[in-house]
């Protein structure tokens, strides 16, 4: 049977993580005379749960598991206020937009 001998709630809980979209943004600060131009790099993520997630990209290599920066929407009773379905597909904008597209 599909999902093994998970429980259907289990099934459905993992479903909700399928990852359909991945994009690597890179947001250059305005230089300023004399300094270093600096580039803030983030890994951002959309899917199955009609959210958005950024990860900073520390070019760390540490070994230790990630956490996102941000979610959005971070809160669970805002989930419907936004996509009504699945996000398939997100772009940067740049200086700073992200859009996403879903079945709704």
């Amino acid at each position: 049977s599909p999902g093994g001998s998970q429980p259907a709630a289990d099934r459905a809980s993992l479903s909700a993580n399928e990852v359909t979209q991945i994009a690597y943004v890179v947001h250059v600060l305005p230089r300023i005379p004399g300094h270093a131009t600096i580039k803030n790099k983030y890994i951002v993520s959309v899917g199955w749960d009609r959210r958005i997630y950024v990860w900073n990209d520390d070019g760390g290599g540490s070994g230790k598991e990630i956490e996102y920066h941000l979610r959005m929407p971070e809160r669970d009773e805002d989930v419907d206020e936004g996509h009504t379905d699945d996000i398939i597909t997100l772009a940067f904008v740049p200086p700073d937009t992200i859009v996403t597209g879903g079945y709704d």
